[in-house]
């Protein structure tokens, strides 16, 4: 048995937080999905849940646990003892772009396909909840709208194509980012005004004005991370027409009219994770 299923990275065009529940901050948030991709394969059932990875890439076994934990749960529920997964990984981990989760999402996607169960089974989405925030907006691939701890996906179509540049330096803290974030509060009704402008915006196809590419934790991440605002910095000295952040950081996106554009600015943007992309 081996099912190959892609699962691509995603931008938070906005990220604003709604308050606390149950332990866990909430938020509102307008995602995109790039053509940044892990290619996670099931490889078939094992004695116990693995994860491997393609040659010559490596991730702490710490990094793995979350994946191995939906191994084990997606095992369960089909009746077999483990189930193994072969990554090939494309999405940083610890960038805000869902790397981190793509394994989860990828072995998720996979074994519906595999042991033929609707991919919006609630079992499926269950699992996926506890896997991690990132994991339900990763299992389709799109413009959506996120809320509660990342459970609640809407997606959305919009008719344009986007051109983005990543770029990454350092890394965020994200447990200290969100306390630092705390300190200035929440305002629920803001938010959904606010990403309800955003989406609107996107639907008709137009470049979102920067205002509505707001980020709650771009603060506390330029304090905790101080590459982050010199990568925003040089974005901006690179053409990009948008800048924001996405996730907790420490991974920026500029905005091109073009993928030509983009691609020159790359060249012209220092920093150890650089890439081109479009929205899918």
């Amino acid at each position: 048995m081996t099912v190959v299923t892609e699962v691509f990275a995603k931008l938070n065009l906005s990220l604003l937080l709604t308050g606390r529940s149950g332990g866990y901050h909430t938020l509102d948030s307008v995602t995109v999905s790039v053509t940044v991709s892990d290619r996670v394969e099931l490889c078939g059932p094992s004695e116990t849940s693995r994860v491997v990875f393609a040659a010559g890439e490596t991730k702490p076994p710490a990094r793995c646990d979350h994946a191995l934990a939906t191994l084990s749960a997606l095992a369960d529920l089909v009746g077999e003892s483990g189930l193994s997964v072969r990554v090939v990984k494309n999405i940083p981990d610890r960038a805000g772009l869902g790397g981190s989760s793509a394994e989860s999402a990828g072995a998720i996607l996979a074994v519906s396909r595999a042991y033929g169960i609707p991919p919006d089974d609630p079992r499926l989405a269950r699992i996926a909840e506890r896997a991690g925030s990132d994991v339900p907006v990763l299992l389709n691939a799109g413009f959506a709208r996120v809320a509660g701890r990342g459970e609640r996906v809407r997606r959305f179509d919009a008719p344009a194509k986007f051109h983005f540049l990543l770029a990454a330096s350092g890394t965020v803290d994200t447990a200290r980012a969100f306390a630092l974030a705390d300190e200035g509060g929440y305002d629920a009704s803001d938010a959904l005004r606010h990403n309800d402008e955003l989406e609107e915006s996107l639907r008709r196809g137009s470049l979102p004005p920067e205002r509505l590419l707001r980020n709650d934790l771009y603060s506390a991440a330029c304090l905790l991370e101080p590459c982050v605002a010199r990568t925003a910095a040089r974005l901006r000295a690179a053409g990009a027409l948008r800048v924001g952040m996405t996730g907790s950081g420490a991974a920026l996106f500029g905005m091109f009219e073009t993928r030509e554009a983009a691609l020159r600015a790359a060249s012209r943007v220092e920093a150890p994770y650089v890439r081109v992309c479009e929205s899918v």
